[in-house]
């Protein structure tokens, strides 16, 4: 019984070193900003009709993440506002590394991965089938990071997104395809360290 108490003391005693060890070093955030996105539709048997167009649309996203060393990991949530009849979710993560030696303002690199599900608004696609497209998105960013106080920091951001989400269907000899490929976001965001 008493070393079961010794041991207990020391588990807890040593967990309260290791958290204050982790002052701010966690975050929650938020980002809101622009995005651009391509679209294309392509219907036609041999000959094929395509409509191109970049669709920009604003966004706003969560993310929860801990700092570490010269990085920073986060898994974040994002939405997509309806524009052009689209709308997505977009639920990942991701690694941004801090170059630390610029003093108060601190530039990063980052990627980072996404599972995107997007919706599009289109009784004649809905009517086909291929309204639902998803996948992943793979990106790259950068951006700075500008202290206020000491728990709370600005960002703002560029990233750009490689992801290629597409549906199709054939109905008797004409195929009809849908696709959402590359795009950018351009962000400000506010986060806060605990």
């Amino acid at each position: 019984m008493k070393k079961s108490l010794l041991l207990a003391s020391l588990l807890m005693l040593s967990s309260t070193v290791l958290l204050a060890n982790d002052a701010k070093k966690w975050f929650i955030g938020g980002e809101f900003g622009g995005m651009d996105i391509g679209a294309e539709k392509e219907s036609g048997s041999l000959t094929e009709k395509e409509i191109s167009k970049n669709t920009q649309a604003t966004y706003e996203a969560i993310k929860f993440g801990k700092y570490h060393n010269n990085g920073r990991f986060y898994g974040f949530y994002g939405h997509q506002n309806t524009k052009d009849d689209i709308t997505s979710d977009m639920f990942g993560a991701g690694f941004d590394y801090i170059f630390k030696d610029f003093g108060e303002i601190m530039p990063f690199v980052g990627l980072q991965a996404s599972y995107v599900k997007s919706k599009i608004d289109n009784t004649d696609l809905k009517t086909l089938g291929i309204d639902s497209l998803s996948g992943i998105n793979l990106g790259i960013n950068t951006g700075m990071i500008f202290p206020v106080m000491d728990s709370v920091e600005i960002e703002v951001g560029l990233r750009l997104l490689e992801l290629e989400l597409q549906n199709s269907v054939t109905k008797g000899t004409t195929q009809h395809e849908i696709e959402l490929d590359g795009g950018t976001q351009y962000y400000l965001g506010v986060n806060y360290k605990f």
